[in-house]
């Protein structure tokens, strides 16, 4: 009977799902902040890619 007060009483468990739950947001931004900034400065380095090869 002890066991299973303690097991109820114990909140390590939901520490660990609270912190694999920020980390899953915080990867998820990352990945879209990531995307963004790769979507915008493909088309500025194609830009540049194309103006170089004007001058070659």
């Amino acid at each position: 009977m002890m066991y299973v007060q303690r097991f109820f009483c114990d909140e390590e468990g939901a520490t660990t799902i609270e912190y694999c739950v920020m980390l899953f947001f915080i990867i998820t931004a990352c990945i879209v902040g990531i995307t963004a900034v790769g979507g915008s400065s493909n088309g500025l380095w194609g830009k540049n890619s194309t103006s170089m090869s004007i001058y070659m």
